[in-house]
């Protein structure tokens, strides 16, 4: 029998979770019935696309706490979402909605979705607390049925705290094809235009993009680099590009929610992040034509083949060698339709996932 599923995320941002939380919805109502159950009751993005069927039920209003009464609540709830007569999944994205369904004793099959290297994210935001928690977090997920992870690295990391690693089921991360003109043809090298799209963080670290723009620029090159995210480094970041003399090659746009746009005006995306699950902003980016420079970090260099639709770096040195090539040698005029591995489409691991439902 079909399972209905349940799919618990922290809110209704529009983080890369939660689209990828969306997009596996996207996915499951083709097939069966499926409810999105937000713990934080905030607005739906407009980034957050889903089927007209989805129900988006919106009665948890717990901020992302973790608290022993906030549990109980929605325990308490699920319990009585749970018809009987029928037979369920309940899968759940991040930390708290992963504790709160690892001590659930209801009748479903549970489902942790991970979608981070969780030990290098929990440290940048937690600072010395974020190893042990990250630890307790990948030993809560003993008591689930499943852990979906995106890649081999990560199943290896994770596997270290789960006493059955037959659990583990390694399901790329992916994308829905873009509707878009893949005709459209790059824009003019008149002005190189360099992307960056995340979080501005020390865990992305934008600003280390900076000395390289200033050498280029040195060189002789016209160039541009523009920001889109929001983040606690923003304000650092504007006084770095003012004191670098940079406010006429570099721009803080802030958050857009017309990414695509932007892209495809784009010849080169850059993410130095120090640690990703697997970047969806690059997913994007390939899909639409883009090249990507990405750091050397687990799960990165599964997606980049070289000199065909990016390059890897460790040193931040490297950074302004890597741009060059792209600036002087990489060849834009064969690649906008294929720089996206066909496992990290949509319609590649369908049948993956539809295994899911049957079991």
């Amino acid at each position: 029998m079909k399972k209905s599923v349940i799919i618990i995320v922290p809110s209704l941002k529009p983080t890369s979770p939660i689209k990828g939380a969306f997009a596996l919805a996207n996915i499951f109502i083709k097939y069966t019935n499926v409810s999105i159950v937000p713990l934080n009751s905030s607005p739906k993005s407009n980034e957050l696309i889903s089927d007209p069927k989805i129900k988006i039920i919106k009665k948890l209003k717990f901020k992302n706490k973790i608290s022993i009464k906030n549990f109980f609540i929605f325990k308490n709830f699920l319990n009585l979402y749970l018809k009987k007569s029928h037979s369920y999944i309940v899968i759940s994205f991040c930390l708290i909605p992963d504790i709160y369904t690892a001590l659930l004793k209801v009748n479903a099959i549970k489902i942790a979705s991970i979608r981070a290297n969780n030990i290098d994210n929990y440290s940048f935001s937690f600072g010395i607390l974020g190893i042990p928690l990250a630890i307790l977090h990948y030993l809560t997920l003993n008591l689930m049925d499943e852990v979906i992870v995106m890649h081999e690295a990560m199943a290896k990391q994770i596997g270290r705290y789960l006493l059955n690693k037959q659990k583990i089921k390694e399901f790329p991360n992916f994308i829905e094809k873009s509707n878009i003109n893949y005709d459209i043809p790059y824009p003019s090298k008149k002005i190189f235009k360099i992307i960056f799209v995340g979080w501005l963080d020390p865990r992305k670290d934008p600003i280390c993009l900076l000395e390289s723009i200033k050498i280029l620029k040195s060189k002789g090159y016209s160039i541009s680099l523009e920001f889109f995210g929001e983040g606690l480094l923003k304000n650092k970041l504007n006084k770095t590009i003012e004191y670098l003399g940079l406010t006429k090659n570099v721009f803080v746009r802030g958050y857009s929610k017309d990414i695509k746009i932007h892209l495809l005006k784009s010849h080169l995306m850059i993410l130095p992040s120090w640690s990703e699950g697997l970047s969806r902003a690059c997913l994007e980016s390939l899909e639409l034509g883009v090249p990507c420079i990405l750091r050397d970090i687990y799960g990165n260099s599964d997606i980049i083949q070289k000199n065909k639709n990016g390059l890897l770096f460790k040193n931040n040195k490297e950074l302004v060698g890597l741009i060059e090539y792209f600036l002087n040698k990489y060849d834009y005029s064969k690649h906008r339709n294929n720089l996206l591995p066909q496992k990290y489409r949509r319609h590649n691991i369908i049948e993956s996932y539809r295994d899911l439902l049957i079991k």
